[in-house]
């Protein structure tokens, strides 16, 4: 999201550019009351929603780190549903 942000932000210097981090429901709550112009999250239920245009966003890739001795460490490539299966906490696993 950063270099998106970026090249909008050098296309166009005069936009007013403020950046949130949310829950996705809240994130879609915000945009359709207003709060906010654009949203970013995944909410594939609401794709049928008349007064949302969506776009679906572009594959990205992600890195996930874990603390020595992680169940995760002994795993050559864990799958996304793999990672999750875990609680994100600082002693753990973040993204």
């Amino acid at each position: 999201m950063a270099a998106s942000i970026a090249r909008v932000a050098v296309a166009h210097p005069g936009l007013r550019i403020k950046c949130h981090s949310a829950d996705p429901t809240e994130v879609v709550r915000n945009v359709l009351t207003a709060k906010a112009d654009v949203g970013v999250a995944t909410a594939p239920s609401l794709t049928e929603e008349p007064l949302l245009q969506m776009e679906r966003l572009p594959p990205q890739r992600a890195y996930f780190a874990c603390r020595p001795g992680h169940p995760l460490t002994h795993e050559d490539k864990p799958s996304i549903q793999r990672i999750l299966e875990f609680p994100s906490s600082p002693r753990d696993c973040a993204a």
